[in-house]
This record gives C-alpha cells, structure tokens and sequence, in this order.
C-alpha cells in the first residue's frame, strides 16, 4: 500500500511539475523577447514579441491554444524524460535542465521544420531563445519533481 502511494504522489508530481514548468517556459520566452527587443540591431519581430502578453491577457482562447501548442510539441519528449528520471532515480538539476532544454529544442525544430534545412541570422537567436526558456522550465520542474524522482520510496 505503502509502495501505491509513492507511486501515486510521485505521478501526480510529475503531472503538476510538467504543467507548471511548461507556463514557466512560456513567461520564460516572452522575458526573454521582451528584453532581447531593446537591443540594437534586434529583429522587428522580437518588439511584436513584448505586445503578446497583452493580447493573451485580451484574448484567453489565444493563450490556451499557444499552451496546448507547446504540450503537444514537448509532451513525448518531456514524457520519455520523465520515465528516465523516475527509473533511474536521477535528481540532478543539471540533468533535468538538460532535458528541459532537450525538450524545448525538439519542440522548436518540431514547430519550424524548414529550419533543419538551415539556419538565418535571427533563427540562431530564437533557437537560444528557446533553448534558455527550456533550461528554465527544467530547474522549475526539478523544483517540483525531480528533486525526489525514484520509484521506489525513501526510508
């Protein structure tokens, strides 16, 4: 019974963990968009970037399908990562920054396939972009889950 609620708390953890972090993701990229915009030499884009808050703000179906968008996009990924963590017990930050950012790259690529055909200036920038909100999301979920990942309860 003992081993049943461990498991349990454990996959509620990782499911709250895993939402959580992925809006942390989000807030993540558009801090990063917003403070990138006052750069010199920044793309247009990047400006439009820092308006988007307010129109999820306006508009909440807009922010709902922008969230479920990047869940479907790093859903597997996060999961196989999951699974790896709990299993093996691992309670790393870095590692689970690591596959935070992982999971967020393979998002992107997913989301922008064009992109594995080569990259421009900018992608190079919203790749880092991307790269760094995935880092965020994965200490936040380290923060929530992965501190006691592990199947097995401790004494």
């Amino acid at each position: 019974m003992q081993l049943f609620l461990h498991l349990l708390k454990r996959l509620l953890l990782v499911v709250v963990g895993y939402f959580v972090s992925v809006a942390v993701g989000l807030v993540a990229v558009l801090i990063l968009y917003t403070a990138l915009s006052s750069l010199p030499g920044a793309p247009d884009y990047f400006a439009a970037m820092s308006t988007s808050p307010l129109v999820v703000i306006a508009v909440p179906p807009v922010a709902l399908f922008i969230y479920l968008l990047t869940i479907v996009l790093t859903g597997a990924q996060t999961l196989v990562a999951a699974v790896m963590a709990e299993l093996f017990e691992l309670r790393s930050i870095f590692v689970h920054a690591l596959f935070g950012l992982l999971a967020a790259v393979t998002g992107f690529f997913m989301a922008w396939p064009t992109l594995l055909d080569g990259f421009e200036g900018s992608d190079w920038a919203d790749l880092g972009i991307v790269a760094a909100a995935g880092l965020a999301a994965g200490i936040c979920y380290w923060l929530i889950a992965g501190r006691g990942a592990g199947i097995r309860p401790r004494p």
